[in-house]
């Protein structure tokens, strides 16, 4: 009887640490410097359905310190007058040349990157322009991490659909292409929205 104990404990046990999520390293707001939003964030509602990606359209970073003034800079051209003018940055999440992931809007935020995802999608992007280069290897692996996390916390769908701002938005060439050959590639990237 006692091995038949141990044997149902040990099951639990590893039942556990299977559910468990395993979640990468997010730099948090505070961490990177954000200003507070202009106004309060709605919530999005969960799990979403789908993942836009997109490239910054800026200079890439490689070092942390660097992809902390790229993302303060974003983050104010986003909230400025001659900018977008959006209450903050638009992106639920960026992902820098250092590998590491940086939160925007977080999992629970309604995005501005799509207009007609925001409410329904977690909006990823990768920082730097991929038209000719692709990203490194530490920023898709950031990136696969990160979607798997999302899935792992029912923060996205685990059947979601992964496209490209392009898919959604025909009059953008976001991202680059050369990451676009990289986001055609992934295990759930949706090919039926043009």
């Amino acid at each position: 009887m006692d091995s038949f104990i141990q044997i149902v404990f040990l099951i639990f046990i590893c039942a556990l640490f299977e559910s468990e999520a395993t979640c990468p390293n997010i730099i948090s707001r505070e961490e990177w410097g954000a200003i507070r939003p202009t106004e309060k964030h709605l919530f999005l509602v969960r799990p979403v359905p789908f993942v836009v990606i997109h490239h910054s359209d800026t200079l890439g970073c490689n070092t942390t310190q660097q992809c902390k003034e790229r993302i303060k800079k974003l983050q104010l051209q986003n909230m400025s007058i001659l900018g977008s003018h959006l209450h903050d940055i638009r992106y639920h999440f960026m992902i820098g040349g250092d590998g590491n992931i940086y939160q925007g809007r977080g999992w629970d935020n309604k995005g501005a990157h799509v207009k007609t995802y925001n409410s329904r999608s977690i909006g990823i992007s990768v920082m730097g322009h991929y038209e000719n280069e692709p990203p490194s290897a530490a920023q898709m692996e950031a990136l696969e991490n990160l979607l798997k996390c999302g899935v792992q916390t029912k923060k996205i769908a685990p059947d979601y659909r992964l496209i490209a701002h392009r898919q959604a938005n025909s009059q953008r060439n976001c991202p680059g292409e050369a990451l676009f050959e990289l986001i055609k590639k992934m295990h759930h990237w949706d090919p039926t929205l043009k």
